[in-house]
């Protein structure tokens, strides 16, 4: 997935794309998870890893998929047999409110080394799983 930067002030910047996804739901849209890489922060406390999620018109929500830690330390949930790193995975959520029909979910990268890995939109019985849920058909 490709990227281009989004001002921290948290809007796309003017004239450039983000990631943009059109889907068509036939249930209120709940949460969207992101599944992305662990990474450290490695740009310096004052620039820890984003990214942002909007769906349709709605807000810009800002994601921090790792938090930050003293120089020398790891994140809590980093280690472990269910950490971040033993599951080559962190997966951060967004609680959006949308009603059924035709939807545009955009992301957008803050800060470089954030990767995709899979979106999950959660439109009612999600159930918790190690992969998430499979990939949907296309109608």
């Amino acid at each position: 997935m490709c990227f281009l930067l989004v001002e921290r002030s948290f809007k796309p910047i003017p004239n450039t794309a983000l990631s943009e996804y059109d889907f068509f739901s036939l249930n209120p849209i709940q949460k969207v998870t992101i599944f992305v890489s662990p990474s450290l922060n490695a740009n310096g406390p004052d620039r820890p890893l984003l990214f942002s999620v909007q769906l349709d018109d709605g807000s810009v929500h800002k994601v921090q998929p790792i938090s930050n830690t003293a120089p020398g330390t790891l994140p809590p949930g980093w280690g472990g047999v269910n950490g971040f790193v033993a599951n080559s995975i962190a997966s951060p959520s967004v609680q959006v409110q949308a009603g059924a029909g035709k939807h545009t979910l955009r992301i957008g990268m803050m800060e470089p080394a954030v990767v995709v890995q899979k979106i999950v939109i959660d439109a009612g019985g999600l159930k918790p799983s190690y992969l998430g849920p499979p990939e949907s058909i296309i109608v």
